[in-house]
């Protein structure tokens, strides 16, 4: 008799997020299925700041739940932004994943990548990095940041977007399936 498959809505139908999930549940999962669930984040286009892209997270979370009738075995929303320190400007990524029947999601932050110096001041406000980004730095005009994402224009294809996404899934979806992370009353 076939094992029924694990069932993972998405909060997007984004490809790049969707081949991340794909790739990540295909490596954990013996059997998995994937239901994109676009939702909004309730959040910037570009959070700026851990507690709006995590915020953006659980908004999408929420929403995704009340939308889809699909029995779902695992939650998963991503959030993608930026950080300004005094060392340098930052592209990154969150995820939340939430399992059926538990309150709290388990959290995982992709690797960062640095801006170039000097690319968020000169961001007009409200406008999409990418687009920017390839207003201004794809001279070659071969939007290979379309197929990358600002991680992999930025890295020459070293860490592009599904990756970022595919990091930040394995580090939360790596807590939830862990059965010890609810034990901390014995820590």
């Amino acid at each position: 008799m076939p094992n029924n498959p694990t069932i993972l809505a998405i909060a997007s139908a984004n490809e790049a997020k969707v081949n991340a999930l794909r790739s990540v549940a295909g490596a954990v999962f013996e059997s998995h299925r994937i239901v994109p669930v676009p939702v909004d984040s309730g959040v910037s286009e570009t959070p700026d700041s851990d507690a709006q892209a995590l915020a953006g997270c659980r908004n999408r979370l929420v929403a995704m739940q009340a939308r889809c009738r699909d029995a779902v075995d695992y939650w998963v929303a991503l959030e993608g932004l930026i950080e300004r320190t005094g060392f340098g400007d930052f592209v990154y990524g969150w995820a939340a994943v939430l399992r059926a029947g538990e309150e709290t999601p388990a959290y995982g932050c992709s690797g960062k990548v640095m801006l170039p110096h000097g690319l968020l001041n000169a961001l007009p406000p409200g406008e999409r990095l990418s687009a920017f980004i390839k207003e201004t730095l794809d001279a070659t005009g071969d939007s290979v940041i379309d197929v990358l994402g600002t991680n992999g224009f930025l890295t020459n294809g070293l860490y592009d977007r599904t990756m970022e996404f595919e990091t930040a899934i394995r580090c939360a979806l790596g807590v939830a399936l862990n059965p010890k992370r609810t034990a901390s009353a014995a820590i």
